[in-house]
């Protein structure tokens, strides 16, 4: 059976809301203390200045000649909101929830045009939408650049998708623009033009990948104006190549770690040491995703796109997973569960009525069990105690995790409030 065609206005308006709705409580949230302390608090005479917007192209993102990471679409997001409501937490935890909710329909727009269906799209992004992962994205001012990154990579593959179907200059232009702002607002973005030749394949077939002189030229330029400038703001320290692959080849158990999170979020960290996270649920995962490419009536490509989603920027984290396990990390690779998700409901749909049902109903479930773990986790990130508390349980053995605890139990030590 097949979903009668719907205006895709009112799906996204419920996707919206849900996501709004679901993370309002956060716009009362205080800082952490983990980042968005150096980011806002102590640049704030800086993101004041008006000139500040144009500024954060020249600085890396945490502002330190000794940092590695060039970020300045993320810090330019920061300085309209200083220069928009100050440095009142309230602005920067509203425009993340507004950046969530944009990601969240965007994602429904691929689904659908992936050809996955109405309801079963709807069903997939509010998964998407409630998936507990996400609260350090959207509660957590600094996983702003995940959903930023979200917004972009979305955006880049619904326009290379159109101009697939309907060619022209406004979807190229906008392809290679949204590209090029992935690349500025986090270094995962680097293997998006894989993730794109697996997504033209997946949806328009191999001849898609011919005759488009323009993409591959595009990506090129844009990866050039990318490295050049990074590079005449951040100058690497030497043997920063070999040491992070080195950081590749001894966090990959970091992966099950990560992957069993995107389906059996039973062990939650804010942030957490490599030592500290479960790996066994990756496992059963790691199980269930190969489990699905042998269900009667799967289309193999979109599962192919799935994994692509759900790989490639963890294989990219693990640059980043030396000392620190982060969830904001899985904001794109839960995009491919969602994917997998939308592509298993749409097939089992196909069978007989009673499967159907058990499908619906399974699903539904899925996304109010999502929903309640999201909404008892989400706290953990209201205020610098709350968060220092989660990071300590979550990782009794993350020395950052004990830092921040210690700092949080005696501010007056370090001139912060509570």
């Amino acid at each position: 059976m097949r979903d009668a065609r719907t205006s895709f206005w009112p799906l996204a308006a419920i996707v919206a809301a849900a996501a709004l709705l679901l993370y309002m409580p956060t716009w009362r949230y205080d800082y952490t203390y983990l980042d968005d302390n150096n980011l806002i608090l102590d640049q704030q005479s800086f993101l004041s200045k008006t000139s500040s917007p144009y500024a954060v192209f020249g600085l890396s993102f945490f502002g330190d000649k000794r940092d590695t990471y060039y970020r300045p679409v993320v810090n330019l997001s920061f300085a309209f909101n200083v220069l928009a409501d100050g440095i009142r937490p309230f602005g920067f935890h509203l425009a993340n929830g507004l950046l969530h909710a944009a990601a969240c329909v965007l994602l429904l727009a691929l689904l659908r045009r992936l050809g996955i269906g109405d309801l079963n799209s709807l069903l997939s992004a509010l998964f998407f939408v409630v998936h507990p992962v996400h609260a350090a994205s959207v509660a957590w001012i600094p996983g702003r650049n995940d959903t930023l990154l979200g917004c972009f990579t979305f955006s880049a593959c619904l326009l290379l998708l159109r101009d697939a179907r309907i060619p022209g200059l406004i979807a190229k232009t906008g392809h290679l623009l949204c590209l090029l702002l992935a690349l500025l607002t986090k270094e995962t973005a680097l293997c998006l033009p894989f993730l794109f030749i697996v997504l033209l394949w997946a949806a328009e077939g191999r001849s898609a990948l011919f005759q488009r002189g323009w993409m591959w030229s595009g990506w090129c330029i844009s990866f050039a104006l990318y490295f050049a400038a990074r590079y005449a703001v951040i100058t690497p320290p030497p043997g920063y190549v070999a040491d992070q692959f080195l950081t590749v080849l001894q966090g990959w158990p970091v992966l099950l770690s990560d992957i069993g999170k995107l389906l059996l979020p039973v062990r939650l960290q804010v942030i957490a040491a490599p030592i500290d996270t479960l790996k066994w649920p990756g496992v059963v995962v790691a199980t269930i995703i190969g489990a699905t490419c042998f269900l009667r009536g799967i289309r193999r490509r979109v599962v192919t796109l799935a994994v692509a989603f759900l790989a490639l920027p963890l294989l990219m984290s693990l640059l980043g997973a030396k000392y620190v396990v982060l969830e904001t990390r899985l904001y794109l690779p839960a995009a491919g569960i969602c994917i997998l998700l939308g592509e298993v409901i749409r097939t089992t749909r196909l069978q007989s009525a009673k499967t159907k049902n058990i499908v619906l109903s399974i699903s539904a479930v899925l996304c109010v069990l999502f929903c309640i773990i999201t909404l008892r986790y989400i706290p953990s990130f209201a205020d610098r105690v709350r968060f220092s508390d989660a990071a300590i349980s979550g990782s009794p053995n993350s020395a950052i995790a004990g830092n921040l605890r210690f700092k949080a139990q005696h501010p007056d030590m370090f001139n912060t409030s509570p």
